[in-house]
């Protein structure tokens, strides 16, 4: 009998062992994800500090540079924040400058300070329309991105170029109804309120 004892005492002694391993292990993998993950955001945060200090020595040495899009123009309302940042996409980041010329200027210029790469938007040659009035007629809460955001009259191009024909719709039924059930031949790029897009 006493070796039986010995054997559910060894046993249960492996047993709590195996046990204490694996949450030491599971604690190992979870500090790990969280190293990863406190690297990966220490390096973005630091391209982001690069690419600020950036953007301001090009506008000081460029007169032509205006900044990012997301400095320049902002919604009507805050209940748009989301739809129009989903509908500018990588364009909220873009940099807007006066002329092709000054975009090409800066990219050298990045090139050899050996900074961030940007997307910059020339207004001199960029291709934008205005908002078609058909879409200012669509009725229930749908209106063109183009509509619910602020900027100088100069930045005009570049908001149309960002947004183009998107449209924004409070609800997910109603941006369904424009995405899929319109009829006719045209086809809608829709967001909603909150950041939903259906394109």
């Amino acid at each position: 009998t006493r070796g039986g004892h010995g054997c559910r005492d060894t046993s249960t002694r492996v047993s709590s062992h195996r046990e204490k391993r694996t949450r030491a292990e599971q604690r190992l993998v979870e500090v790990v994800g969280q190293l990863c993950s406190s690297k990966a955001e220490h390096r973005e945060s630091e391209r982001e500090r690069r690419s600020g200090e950036a953007i301001e020595n090009l506008t000081r040495l460029f007169p032509g540079v205006h900044g990012r899009m997301t400095d320049i123009c902002k919604p009507t309302q805050r209940k748009y924040h989301a739809a129009v940042t989903i509908a500018m996409g990588k364009s909220m980041e873009a940099v807007v400058v006066d002329t092709e010329k000054t975009a090409l200027d800066c990219i050298t210029y990045l090139k050899e300070k050996k900074c961030p790469p940007e997307t910059f938007i020339p207004l001199d040659t960029i291709r934008a329309r205005p908002v078609r009035e058909a879409l200012r007629k669509l009725g229930g809460t749908k209106v063109p991105c183009q509509d619910v955001v602020s900027a100088s009259d100069q930045y005009t191009k570049a908001i149309q170029y960002a947004v183009g024909d998107t449209i924004v719709c409070d609800t997910m039924e109603e941006a369904r109804a424009l995405a899929y059930h319109s009829g006719g031949s045209e086809r809608h790029k829709v967001v909603t309120l909150d950041g939903t897009l259906i394109n």
